[in-house]
């Protein structure tokens, strides 16, 4: 492997921990509210939603359902 495929690899493993660790912070202020505002309840439709962003991504939410609806 080399030096640049190396880096991109860690840094591609620690985005994601990052981003694990955004998600779980986001779901302990739903749950307990934040110092401005109170708990929140997450429906089922917001549930599916981060789980589908967290799967797919962003862009390949927005262009696969685009291609299945173009054609």
């Amino acid at each position: 492997m080399t030096a640049a495929a190396s880096l991109k690899h860690e840094l591609h493993e620690t985005e994601e921990r990052w981003l694990e660790e955004l998600r779980q912070l986001r779901q302990a202020l739903r749950r307990t509210g934040g110092a401005d505002r109170p708990a929140q309840t997450v429906t089922l439709g917001q549930r599916v939603a981060d789980r589908v962003a967290a799967t797919m991504g962003s862009w390949r939410f927005i262009i696969i359902p685009s291609t299945v609806l173009l054609v």
